[in-house]
């Protein structure tokens, strides 16, 4: 680990003498993200996000940008810089919006503080713009994305949230798998849970039909954007949504999964491939629906349905994914009929919670 460099040879503060460096092109991104309530969200959007303050993003892109420009009077140890470039975007994405800050320099330091800085007054000032309509706007996940120049390039690895596959028509079931109960607890319940204990953010991945099903309402909802694709058009709509996140993806109908099963998945991922997945215990083959999807598996799936190829265990095998062994056989054993549910109940028990 690098010794911190904003202290002097007797360990009092002082600014990094950058004297002796050679000035050359420097860039960061960095990235923020505004949770606001659905019903302002909504608000918003009919507005055009126009308020009695003025216009939102409007005005949260000029504070961004001033904010960046004067990151020196902020942040003490700061170099004061010309920046060449500053460029604030925002996006939505669901009820979220998400904003970007891009700085670029050419100088001897580089603009990591900058570029967190703009996102970050940027999100304060939506907050401000909008807290008339509510107080429950949470600003969070503020990260460096990615800088160049220097003595060395960084990317970032891309967050990860949950997925939960719960758009199946259930046909063989007969009923829906998504409000099956176990000891009280519905598996859609079940499943956010355990999702909740190992990423910090979880959706679930619905069709359009089902947005106002009450067991799935209570949930943020990812919606398809294809018909009849099955759990691929659910995996693509979630990284559309969410650009630059990876998704832990499960299915609802795993009774038996564990938080110590998906805490094993992460810490086996590889960022680096498309997905990493458990090889089934049956049959040696990837599990699509207990994988980590990164976020250049979208476009890849995306072409793979417009091809009709929806199987996303087929993805996996012909991509780079990583597989990783699976310890426990049943783990992944999925419900499929009123005979396997019958068996679930009877092998886990009354009260069970795994």
């Amino acid at each position: 680990m690098s010794q911190f460099s904003h202290v002097d040879a007797d360990a009092r503060p002082a600014m990094v003498d950058v004297s002796g460096k050679t000035a050359s092109v420097r860039r960061a991104v960095a990235e923020t993200r505004v949770r606001l309530p659905s019903a302002v969200a909504a608000e918003l959007r009919r507005a055009g996000y126009d308020t009695a303050k003025g216009p939102v993003l409007h005005t949260a892109i000029v504070a961004g940008t001033m904010a960046a420009k004067r990151t020196h009077d902020l942040i003490p140890f700061c170099h004061p810089l010309g920046i060449e470039k500053c460029s604030i975007d925002i996006t939505e994405q669901g009820d979220d919006l998400v904003i970007r800050c891009t700085v670029g320099v050419t100088h001897k330091t580089g603009v990591e503080m900058e570029a967190l800085t703009g996102a970050s007054i940027a999100a304060l000032t939506v907050y401000d713009m909008c807290k008339a309509l509510s107080h429950d706007i949470v600003i969070g996940e503020l990260r460096l994305v990615e800088k160049s120049g220097g003595k060395s390039d960084y990317h970032a690895v891309a967050p990860l949230a949950g997925l939960i596959l719960a758009g199946g028509r259930s046909k063989r079931m007969a009923k829906d798998k998504a409000a099956l109960s176990y000891a009280g607890e519905t598996q859609l319940e079940r499943a956010h849970r355990l999702l909740e204990s190992v990423v910090p953010q979880v959706f679930v991945s619905v069709r359009r039909d089902q947005t106002g099903d009450p067991t799935r309402r209570p949930y943020r909802l990812i919606v398809d954007e294809t018909d009849d694709a099955g759990p691929a058009a659910g995996i693509v709509a979630a990284l559309r949504a969410h650009p630059g996140h990876a998704f832990l993806v499960v299915a609802v109908d795993l009774p038996f999964l564990s938080a110590q099963t998906l805490a094993t998945l992460i810490a086996a991922r590889d960022p680096a491939r498309t997905a990493t997945a458990y090889l089934s215990a049956h049959d040696g083959l990837p599990e699509p629906l207990c994988a980590i999807w990164e976020p250049a598996a979208g476009e890849e799936l995306a072409a793979s349905i417009a091809r009709g190829a929806l199987c996303p265990r087929k993805f996996l095998r012909q991509t780079a994914a990583k597989l990783v062994p699976l310890a426990s056989a049943s783990d992944l054993d999925n419900i499929n009929t009123p005979d396997e549910y019958a068996d679930a109940l009877r092998r886990l028990g009354d009260g069970a919670r795994p």
